[in-house]
């Protein structure tokens, strides 16, 4: 099985806000709609990275 291409990934990781994928923002008036930190992007790409590695263990 080929691994699938995550670039596109990537890139919408690189381009998220803060408050892109939350139902409330009450709590987050100031940081709203501003890019996420490289450590919150690292973190997103970590896990997707263990996700897809652990589903080549259930293989």
């Amino acid at each position: 099985m080929d691994p699938p291409d995550l670039r596109p990934w990537v890139a919408a990781v690189n381009r998220m806000k803060v408050g892109d994928y939350v139902t409330r923002r009450d709590h987050m008036h100031a940081r709203a709609g501003t890019p996420t930190s490289p450590r919150t992007q690292a973190h997103n790409l970590m896990a997707t990275r263990t996700f897809f590695r652990d589903g080549q263990e259930w293989e």
